[in-house]
């Protein structure tokens, strides 16, 4: 469909021999393309790139189809040259996907729309970043609730905590890079999430441990944070989450089918009726939050494929935590989540058995009254040891106090 680049992305894969479009165009049905020697390059290294080239004329490989990433012209023209990075392997897109980006799909990213509904105290921030800036929402005060949302769905997603969690805790929402209007987004990794949420949350002003909540693929970078910066986290809760990336087959897929698979599969269930009758409303919230660069998504699918995996680190994670899970989830099985019981030494769990992917969404009242005694619990906890160590360290000063008071009644 694209022959000029995917002829040039052919040619250098195979030969190791890299051309260019022709600067003078074409005409006619050709496509022009360019191949020059390099002033200096030794005659034996251009005849050995020319065998290679005529080695791969006589027995031709398949040419690659590619997909381009921001297609800058209209539907159905193939341009030449385009920019660099502009071109996406097709075998290596879902189906899904392609169809999205040749649709000109963009996401609505109404998050702050979403969550003034909610809560109309809510402040939306736009914090300066390396590569860009970052984009942060917050409301209430108290011990801070950061919570780190789904893979392609922002801020708006937690707008039932926004709304009710805001009385008892400083509640706040930092978008991943590509999500809304975060455009930092130079480490895609989960140890880069962590630390550009740990860089967020200094821009906010935000001091002492924080609750951290993540959902579905914001569980990654929560327990990345929780593990690099154990004394700045209070507790942790996984909602919906998993130790890795790429759960659901390894796709990216439209949020569209995620929503609608996994409220087809949960609403078959008896006992699910108070959630059918608003699953019109629970499936608009979530797509006017979608939010994801298309872009960046893709980059965020070649990080995939270097398949983060936390498990091995995760017997070292000391903090409180809570797992979620819904009974009926069909992106992340309900055995990771029984997997992660097991695993983690500090850890309560909490099952659905009305839910998909989604409890703190489809079951926000009772998700929020879990939550908040688990934050609660941890924060009386906490108070107990800060006391208990105020009280030994008088404790150990009162006796040095007394010795030196009889040292100077000995020496008068």
């Amino acid at each position: 469909r694209h022959p000029g680049p995917s002829w040039l992305a052919w040619l250098y894969r195979t030969t190791g021999v890299r051309a260019a479009p022709h600067l003078a165009g074409g005409s006619g049905g050709g496509v022009p393309l360019r191949l020059a020697v390099p002033v200096g390059l030794p005659a034996a290294a251009a005849r050995e790139a020319g065998r290679r080239i005529a080695r791969l004329g006589a027995a031709p490989q398949p040419v690659p189809d590619l997909v381009p990433v921001e297609p800058s012209a209209a539907p159905g023209d193939a341009p030449v040259q385009a920019p660099d990075g502009s071109y996406y392997p097709a075998d290596r897109l879902p189906d899904d996907v392609r169809t999205a980006m040749e649709e000109r799909h963009r996401p609505r990213s109404e998050n702050h729309a979403v969550l003034r509904t909610h809560q109309p105290a809510v402040e939306r921030h736009l914090l300066p970043a390396p590569g860009g800036q970052v984009e942060a929402f917050t409301a209430g005060s108290g011990t801070p609730l950061v919570l780190l949302h789904l893979f392609n769905v922002g801020a708006g997603f937690f707008a039932p905590q926004f709304a009710g969690l805001a009385d008892r805790h400083r509640v706040i929402c930092v978008h991943h890079p590509g999500v809304g209007d975060t455009t930092a987004a130079s480490d895609l990794s989960v140890e880069g999430l962590a630390d550009q949420l740990r860089h967020a949350l200094a821009g906010l002003g935000v001091e002492g441990p924080v609750h951290l909540a993540g959902a579905s693929f914001g569980a990654l970078p929560a327990m990345s944070f929780a593990l690099r910066n154990p004394q700045e986290t209070a507790s942790l809760t996984l909602i919906g989450g998993s130790y890795k990336v790429g759960n659901r087959r390894g796709e990216m897929n439209r949020l569209s089918l995620v929503a609608r698979e996994d409220f087809d599969r949960l609403l078959d269930q008896p006992g699910t009726e108070e959630t059918a009758a608003d699953r019109e409303r629970l499936e608009e919230l979530l797509l006017r939050c979608e939010s994801l660069d298309p872009k960046t998504g893709l980059r965020y699918l070649d990080e995939f494929e270097a398949a983060p995996d936390l498990l091995p680190r995760l017997e070292g994670l000391r903090t409180p935590t809570l797992i979620v899970h819904g009974r009926h989830d069909t992106v992340v099985p309900l055995k990771t989540a029984h997997l992660l019981h097991g695993l983690l030494p500090d850890v309560r769990f909490h099952e659905f058995p009305d839910a998909g992917h989604f409890p703190s969404l489809t079951r926000a009242e009772r998700f929020g009254r879990i939550l908040t005694e688990f934050t609660a619990a941890q924060d009386a906890a906490q108070d107990a040891a800060q006391d208990a160590a105020q009280n030994a360290a008088q404790d150990t000063a009162r006796p040095a106090a007394r010795r030196t008071a009889g040292a100077k009644g000995a020496a008068s």
